[in-house]
């Protein structure tokens, strides 16, 4: 899904069951286009938004990782736009806990680390 969620429920359920029935495993790759280093509220939010369709999506197809990359450094260093992005994670945590979402949870937690 790296241009965006394009596949529905039902399509993310088939896929899953295909995939078991022939020992696949199954992972979920977040769109290019997230930046969770953006110099505007209004874009880490749509990214955050973006991160949990994946999420959502992910747990229909059974996957059982959701790879992200946090954005681009928007002129700034490095050092600074991983303290935002990492400013940014719990939030997405809380998201995905309330969507129930948590398979992913312990992960993302771990990339904190």
């Amino acid at each position: 899904s790296t241009r965006g969620v394009r596949i529905k429920e039902d399509a993310s359920r088939t896929l899953r069951d295909i995939a078991r029935r022939n020992d696949v495993l199954v992972s979920m790759h977040g769109p290019y286009y997230i930046n969770m280093c953006s110099k505007e509220d209004e874009k880490i939010d749509a990214s955050i938004e973006r991160l949990v369709q994946c999420a959502r999506v992910g747990e229909y197809m059974g996957a059982y990782r959701l790879v992200l990359h946090p954005g681009f450094y928007s002129n700034r260093k490095p050092e600074v736009c991983m303290e935002i992005a990492k400013k940014a994670m719990p939030m997405i945590i809380m998201f995905l806990a309330a969507l129930l979402l948590i398979t992913y949870i312990p992960a993302i937690s771990m990339c904190l680390l």
